[in-house]
């Protein structure tokens, strides 16, 4: 991972009223981590024990590799692109109609849920392909660049509910500071914060959230 933070973070912004286009339109990656990158990361690692199993990941399997070692039996990946030879099943997480109930162990859903247009019945079906006492590992961003197509941007109450309906047990958690949310928004990458700054957790300004559930 490329270093490349500055003397003082500081230095990133004259305010950032004075910065009108970002450094990056890629998130950052072509700078580092991205910022919400660390975050999830961060979240998956703190519950890494729970990722066990026959797991389910979107677009690929790298977080399953990185966090369920092996403690993981069957790894798979959703995707609804059919050109993605990295899936093994190839379906939309609103109708997974070739997945049979109560399969999978974990769900690792990573940054997916806000370009779901039908987020309701992507959440229940989540439910459906989950095993009883199996648990669903999700991560939002709750700001950012407009690069992808973006149907919602959630939040700890949003997330509560729609989870809340199918879900026995939630936890989630928060991520970030309002200055994280300037980089991230200005398209600076982890690397180029210090760790007391990424490592502040102000729940009024989080830039992204961690959520548990346990069916």
């Amino acid at each position: 991972m490329r270093s490349v933070r500055p003397k003082s973070s500081h230095a990133l912004f004259g305010g950032p009223e004075k910065r009108l286009k970002p450094v990056s339109n890629k998130f950052g990656f072509d700078r580092g981590l991205p910022i919400d990158r660390f975050y999830v990361e961060r979240f998956l690692s703190a519950h890494k024990q729970s990722i066990n199993g026959r797991c389910l990941e979107v677009v690929d399997n790298a977080y399953t590799i990185k966090f369920g070692e092996d403690r993981v039996t069957q790894s798979d990946v959703a995707d609804n692109n059919p050109s993605n030879t990295r899936a093994t099943i190839h379906g939309d997480l609103r109708d997974l109609n070739a997945i049979t109930d109560n399969t999978f162990d974990t769900l690792i859903i990573t940054q997916t849920l806000g370009m779901i247009d039908d987020i309701d019945s992507a959440v229940k079906e989540l439910c459906r392909i989950l095993k009883p006492g199996g648990t669903t590992l999700v991560t939002a961003t709750t700001l950012g660049p407009l690069w992808e197509q973006i149907y919602w941007r959630l939040t700890p109450a949003s997330l509560q509910y729609l989870f809340s309906k199918y879900f026995r047990h939630i936890e989630i958690e928060t991520f970030g500071n309002v200055f994280v949310q300037q980089c991230f928004l200005s398209g600076f990458a982890a690397e180029e914060l210090s760790p007391e700054e990424l490592e502040y957790n102000d729940p009024h300004f989080p830039l992204v959230l961690g959520l548990k559930a346990v069916k």
